[in-house]
């Protein structure tokens, strides 16, 4: 649109329409004509918001107080019960009240308001048969029926946790409840806060409570987790065909409802119950051996007066993080609940105890435990241990998770990491080990680095086995023979690079063991203590490599010159240190080790640290530590032969970063500007095995600035300040 702003327009793109318009119009600055309204519609006019005494409908137009009430219920509210359940609320015409208030009806019971809550909030919802999740998820939040509850539910995976999740709100029924032919149900604990049946609607014009042909439920409600004040107005019960379900157990319902005698017509003696024994003892049952995962259970034998209607026992056990687990809450008989089952057979010796190992265990976990006899079905009597806990023993921790480390400044490095998936214990401390690999200056000096420089940064060296090119040798230097030696000549060079290779790789890699005799000395302030600790040589697996990490010569904490060359600190509360009083451009291996807490019962030779998370890292380069003194640079001119020669001797740096791996001797023509600096490059090792010395051969007469550079694993130092010689 042009010149219409924030106004849409007509399809000429030219005619703006009315601000109130929204997607075009049929005909300019007309609130009348617009295609869709910005705000409401009200009287066929298009206006931001309702007039005073006019309600919002569905966002979209605005009616008044009587059209709204008159609105029929939606289409897509098929149980809905109510006849106009439209309410006017706020200037809003609304279905459902909003958060805090309840749905009531007016005096004269002819329509619907919202009034504020008194207390928690009611919500009626129509009655429902409740025969799949989907209609479980509908009753959601609602406390009171408008009609009866049936449940008949055949299969489905975790019906137990969804009828817990959207029927544990339910506080009244109006009509009756009705549980039929539902397999999955163990109990109807999920019902937990139920506390009246009305009965205005009965099964048959005479049931209230009907529980019907269900093959595995065992128990109406645990009397002993929630309020026995169950209340039913009106009506009968009806419990037929419920094997496993015990008679006393339908006769605490009569108590707790207060329920007159039932007939054999309306509970039935010979078909509930009939498949378990209901005649229970107590077992007990106790815990004579714990480790960290498994335990040894132990009871004696149930005193049955036919031996051979005992089949057995059944050991249920599950992982139980609180003292609050209960027979049938959460259980559904598709098995889905979490409670491992184990059969034990019975002994021939009818005096002896009966053992049963429970293996596979999480170390320090704490499960929860019954025993009950197995017997033919037609046998009344039996035995049920109540639930035991009990707590497996700790075990070594994981290693610490996600160790990172970084260097953040030349001194000093930043040790980070996680706590372990699996602690198996209380963790109560870290320790953070690290020891200096030096630099091997043998292994580096097979590089040349003249002809094959660093390319930097780096943070690690990166070691390279350069490969020799074979000289060119001259016609009068060739013999006949060169061919069949040159293979020997380069089989006997790799075999001497593999064994430097190796040699360093286990100086890198393995580390003498410390001696047992090991001092304690604690560092100032916070938490953090330097300590010694006995390790045993532990083996960390690696790609291709079992890596046997032990300590180094000396005590923990090696301390040369104010820098630490190893170290083993303890740090509590914190997954994160800073190792300070390292050597600049030093190459360290942290290791960090999680340790849990040692249980009493435990004696010093039980390991309670985990094994080493290991991590390499560098600090960062000195400024200056590679800079060659230049009051140790001299200079000789020697003209004894035909070529003038320039003697230069120089002391390599005290300290540098790393190894020195290069010189590069700089020198300039002062008198010729045109031309350029001729640099020349000395390898390390040449210059020290020429007695620190080097040679400038067949250097021309004339003025000369002369600068000597070092260059270290970290990369180029400074050139010394311009010296100057005059060659005649």
């Amino acid at each position: 649109c042009t010149n219409c702003g924030d106004r849409t327009c007509r399809a000429n793109g030219h005619d703006c329409c009315h601000e109130s318009c929204l997607g075009g119009c049929s005909r300019a600055n007309s609130s009348e004509d617009c295609t869709v309204c910005k705000g409401v519609l009200f009287q066929k006019k298009c206006i931001k918001s309702c007039p005073v005494n006019t309600y919002r409908y569905l966002n979209r137009r605005c009616i008044l107080e009587q059209e709204c009430l008159d609105m029929p219920v939606p289409r897509e509210q098929v149980n809905d019960y109510r006849d106009k359940p439209w309410k006017a609320f706020n200037n809003t015409c609304i279905l459902d009240c909003p958060h805090g208030y309840m749905e009531m009806k007016s005096f004269d019971g002819r329509r619907y308001q919202c009034e504020p809550c008194k207390g928690p909030c009611r919500k009626e919802c129509a009655g429902v048969n409740v025969d799949s999740i989907a209609s479980a998820q509908k009753l959601r939040g609602c406390t009171y029926i408008k009609g009866s509850l049936e449940i008949q539910i055949r299969g489905g995976k975790n019906i137990v946790k969804e009828l817990e999740e959207n029927l544990n709100m339910i506080e009244e029924i109006e009509g009756y409840l009705k549980i039929v032919r539902s397999f999955p149900l163990v109990s109807l604990n999920f019902l937990k806060n139920l506390k009246v049946i009305h009965g205005k609607e009965l099964e048959s014009h005479k049931y209230v409570f009907v529980v019907l042909d269900n093959q595995n439920l065992q128990e109406l409600w645990d009397w002993s987790t929630r309020p026995a004040n169950l209340q039913i107005n009106k009506g009968r019960l009806f419990f037929h065909f419920n094997p496993k379900l015990c008679l006393y157990k339908i006769e605490r319902l009569k108590h707790v409802a207060n329920f007159s005698d039932f007939s054999d017509l309306d509970v039935a003696r010979n078909s509930n119950g009939d498949k378990v024994a209901c005649n229970v003892t107590a077992l007990k049952v106790y815990v004579t051996q714990t480790s960290s995962q498994a335990v040894v259970l132990m009871w004696s034998q149930f005193d049955h007066y036919d031996p051979r209607s005992l089949l057995g026992y059944v050991v249920y056990s599950t992982e139980a993080p609180y003292q609050n687990v209960t027979l049938y809450d959460g259980r559904d008989a598709c098995g889905a609940d979490g409670w491992k089952v184990d059969d034990v057979h019975v002994p021939d010796n009818q005096s002896a105890s009966v053992y049963h190992l429970l293996s596979r265990l999480k170390p320090y976990t704490q499960y929860a435990y019954y025993v009950k006899t197995y017997t033919i079905a037609t046998e009344r009597t039996g035995a049920q241990s109540p639930i035991y806990y009990f707590r497996t023993s700790p075990d070594i921790p994981s290693v610490p998770m996600s160790l990172q480390v970084f260097s953040n400044s030349s001194s000093s490095m930043v040790v980070t990491w996680q706590p372990p998936t699996e602690p198996n214990g209380n963790i109560t401390h870290y320790i953070v080990s690290g020891s200096w690999e030096r630099d091997d200056p043998k292994f580096l000096s097979q590089r040349n680095y003249c002809f094959d420089p660093l390319t930097l940064p780096e943070k690690k060296p990166t070691f390279l086995f350069p490969e020799k090119t074979p000289e060119k040798k001259s016609e009068e230097e060739t013999c006949s023979c060169e061919e069949k030696t040159e293979p020997n000549i380069k089989l006997e060079t790799e075999v001497l690079s593999q064994i430097d290779f190796e040699d360093t790789l286990h100086n890198h890699i393995y580390i003498k063991r410390l001696p047992q005799n090991r001092s304690k000395r604690e560092v100032l302030g916070g938490d953090l203590q330097l300590r010694s600790k006995e390790h045993k040589e532990e083996k960390v697996l690696g790609d291709e490599l079992s890596v046997e990490l032990t300590k180094e010569n000396g005590g923990p904490n090696k301390i040369v010159n104010g820098i630490y060359e190893s170290f083993e600190i303890q740090v509590n509360e914190t997954n994160m240190y800073v190792v300070t009083n390292l050597s600049h451009f030093a190459e360290y291996t942290i290791a960090v080790q999680a340790c849990r807490e040692r249980m009493p019962s435990e004696n010093s030779s039980v390991i309670t640290c985990s094994a080493k998370s290991i991590f390499t890292a560098r600090t960062q380069a000195l400024h200056g530590a590679d800079n060659i003194d230049p009051k140790q640079l001299v200079l000789e001119v020697s003209n004894q032969t035909q070529a003038t020669e320039v003697k230069l001797k120089w002391m390599e740096p005290p300290t540098p970063n790393g190894i020195i791996v290069t010189y590069h001797i700089m020198y300039t023509p002062v008198d010729n500007g045109d031309m350029k600096p001729q640099i020349e490059c000395i390898p390390a090792s040449e210059f020290q095995k020429s007695h620190k010395e080097y040679l400038l051969k067949r250097v021309a007469p004339g003025n000369y600035s002369i600068q000597v550079r070092a260059t270290s694993l970290a990369g180029h130092g400074q050139y010394t300040p311009k010296r100057y010689i005059y060659i005649q």
